[in-house]
């Protein structure tokens, strides 16, 4: 990962998922979800691309982004990392004092999850054929539900009852819109706000919700038609709430720091840590994670003067898994869950095929006749 990356963690760009190259103007290479290359013919004046051939396989996939590592130079040569795809993981569960203890949900490439409040169901946003899709798991056993698909679909959120999912959805037109689902209601949504796009990471019974992707915090009041919605924050990533509904960590700028305010006040701005991804345990401690060193606790104290103690480490896992947007959730007694990645975190070797775009054109060509 680059440095700026290891540095900065905020949205999800889906149009760079499986990267791809347009070679002299009338060729264009992608990696495919299955890990290969593959060529088209593109014309240039109406941008179509045509029908695509499979060229190479078993190129490396990278976590959190899911792009396929290759490259091709001006001169024609191919280089490209062979490998699976490294985003596959197996979520599993941490208590503590406890090993963590996988799920009974087979692996996948997981893009956003959460747990409901009591722990026995999961909702989770996987890459579809065509389209991102929102599954929901009962942990005790059995298939999943697909309760929607979208072109883009943000962070699901449990309601604190543990009956809906609420989540920011984008479709191919780029209309957006955020709505919930009942894990039980056959597929029926609810628009709560249309012309809104904020990926839901907080909710409070207030109906202030809280999220990021644009870097916002929004209210939504849905006592008065229109539903009114105001901006109460920029430029904050991960911001979530706690239970009170009073107090509201963030990250500022999606850079790796941690601060601490009051709603609606927003007359505090108190470093916490330096970290990503704040999640509150209980209304008296904040969870976060770094890349080197794992997870941390830190005790809050909101009472009177605001005291922020000392980050106390928790565990680290060297198979977790980085993925877009929040990376872990919290049940309701708080248990962390997280992807622990199969595959290695890094590729081992380079392969070199000399002259390679010229063999691929010639093959695209023929596919194309």
């Amino acid at each position: 990962m680059a440095e700026r990356d290891r540095r900065w963690k905020g949205t999800n760009h889906r149009d760079g998922r499986t990267g791809f190259r347009v070679l002299d103007d009338e060729y264009v290479i992608y990696t495919s979800m299955a890990g290969e290359i593959r060529g088209a013919r593109l014309d240039p004046e109406t941008m179509e691309v045509g029908r695509s051939v499979a060229l190479v396989t078993g190129v490396r996939r990278e976590p959190y982004m899911g792009v396929g590592q290759f490259d091709a130079s001006d001169a024609g040569t191919l280089v490209y990392v062979p490998g699976v795809n490294a985003g596959v993981g197996q979520l599993v569960e941490k208590q503590v004092s406890q090993e963590p203890s996988p799920l009974s949900v087979d692996p996948a490439e997981f893009l956003r999850f959460d747990i409901s409040p009591g722990g026995d169901y999961l909702a989770v946003v996987l890459e579809g054929v065509v389209q991102e899709e929102l599954h929901v798991f009962d942990l005790a056993g059995g298939p999943g539900q697909l309760m929607l698909e979208a072109f883009s679909i943000s962070e699901p959120l449990w309601t604190p009852d543990g009956d809906s999912v609420v989540v920011s959805v984008e479709d191919a037109g780029r209309r957006v819109a955020i709505v919930a689902g009942s894990r039980t209601g056959g597929g029926a949504l609810d628009t709560i706000v249309t012309d809104v796009q904020v990926g839901p990471l907080s909710y409070h019974p207030s109906s202030l919700v809280v999220g990021h992707d644009p870097p916002r915090v929004i209210s939504i009041d849905r006592s008065v038609d229109p539903v009114r919605v105001d901006t109460l924050m920029t430029d904050a990533y991960f911001p979530v709430l706690a239970d009170d509904g009073r107090w509201l960590a963030y990250q500022p700028d999606g850079e790796g720091s941690i601060m601490l305010t009051r709603l609606p006040e927003l007359d505090l701005r108190i470093p916490v840590a330096d970290g990503f991804e704040p999640q509150w345990t209980s209304s008296e401690e904040l969870l976060f994670w770094t890349f080197e060193e794992g997870f941390f606790r830190v005790s809050v104290d909101t009472e009177g003067e605001v005291r922020v103690g000392r980050p106390r480490p928790w565990f680290v896992d060297r198979q977790f898994l980085d993925t877009p947007g929040q990376s872990y959730t919290l049940s309701g007694d708080g248990t962390a869950v997280y992807v622990r990645g199969l595959h290695p975190r890094e590729g081992s070797y380079l392969r070199v095929i000399p002259n390679w775009v010229e063999q691929m054109k010639r093959e695209v060509d023929a596919a194309s006749r």
